[in-house]
């Protein structure tokens, strides 16, 4: 028998309307954060699947939402709850009803796909869910649209941002401040298996892969100063800007870091040990996540319009299901180089070159 939010409420000892707020990320709840904890931790260890709904007085269609991060990774990263927040506000907006949502690893199983195929009209994947599995698991379900993640199967519209070309921009810079010696940090790009499989694909993430590219063809390219790491957290940021500051190695001018979180990690690490940013050591990283600005020194950040991908991808769906449009489109946003006090030039200024 299937967990519901009156058997979490009782277990949490607190109101059915406030389990059922804070599993849906109702902003406008104040609530201690023990509490919302104990929720949360309640509702995964009971499994609680959320029901599929259709709204068939008002004539709503409904959509699922897939997610290829957990609510924890969510919680850490703003650049993931930014994009689910676009998709919720424009669904709103466009007439859907989601019905569902599910993250991660082993987060589908055969009855759920069955009924998500059954009681839905859309689908929106968040992150890097392989579009083969998507069509393994709902092979009649024409209305899919990948957000953060764009699928080489041919028949699923996609919105991503332009990183080769934001990487490319924030190299342009770097180099044109005078930098030469220019270090690289980033994570993983993992697939994640919504039916379980343990075995995740691995390959380079567009930063890495295009820094490697665009740094070979500038002549510029250290291998030694390249740094993949095996996760996204501002932890993974500190640890391995500790491990390099002790190492033998000589610190470049610059770093480009490929996310805000990792970025927080590296400039503690720099503060602690004395350096000073942007005087010895510039950084430059990704995302122009709220708090960006607002660190010591602001971190100059590449601007990924995440909120607007996810309004966007509702909209390719709103359309795919009301046209007559067979064929996929593949939309690409473009990036905006927010400059602040951590590469040392004029605050709150905009850096681009056209690329042709």
């Amino acid at each position: 028998m299937m967990a519901t939010i009156r058997d979490i409420a009782k277990r949490a000892e607190v109101s059915i309307g406030a389990v059922s707020r804070i599993l849906n990320d109702d902003p406008t709840l104040s609530v201690q954060a023990e509490t919302r904890e104990r929720v949360l931790r309640i509702a995964a260890e009971l499994d609680y699947k959320p029901p599929i709904r259709r709204d068939k007085t008002k004539q709503r269609l409904t959509l699922a939402l897939i997610m290829a991060h957990s609510r924890q990774q969510e919680m850490t990263d703003p650049y993931f709850m930014s994009i689910r927040e676009g998709v919720e506000w424009q669904a709103e907006k466009s007439g859907f009803t989601i019905g569902c949502s599910f993250r991660g690893l082993g987060s589908l199983t055969l009855e759920e796909c069955n009924r998500v195929a059954q009681d839905t009209d859309g689908i929106i994947v968040i992150g890097y869910v392989d579009a083969k599995e998507i069509h393994a698991l709902f092979p009649k379900m024409d209305h899919v649209v990948f957000v953060d993640y764009q699928p080489d199967f041919a028949s699923y519209d996609a919105v991503v941002a332009d990183l080769v070309h934001a990487t490319e921009n924030a190299i342009d810079y770097l180099v044109s401040c005078g930098n030469r010696k220019i270090g690289f940090l980033g994570g993983p790009k993992r697939q994640v298996s919504l039916e379980g499989h343990t075995d995740c694909v691995e390959s380079v993430e567009e930063r890495a892969n295009t820094f490697q590219q665009h740094m070979k063809a500038l002549d510029l390219y250290d291998e030694s100063q390249f740094h993949l790491l095996s996760d996204w957290g501002s932890d993974f940021g500190y640890q391995a800007m500790k491990d390099i500051l002790q190492s033998d190695q000589e610190l470049p001018d610059a770093f480009l870091v490929a996310s805000d979180m990792l970025a927080m990690g590296v400039l503690k690490a720099l503060g602690e040990q004395g350096l000073n940013v942007p005087e010895q050591v510039r950084v430059l990283s990704f995302n122009d996540m709220q708090g960006a600005a607002f660190l010591h020194p602001s971190l100059t950040s590449v601007h990924i319009y995440a909120r607007e991908m996810g309004i966007q991808a509702v909209k390719l769906l709103y359309d795919r299901i009301h046209s007559s449009r067979e064929y996929p489109v593949s939309l690409t946003l473009p990036t905006k180089l927010m400059i602040r006090e951590s590469t040392g030039g004029e605050v709150n200024t905009v850096y681009s070159r056209m690329h042709i």
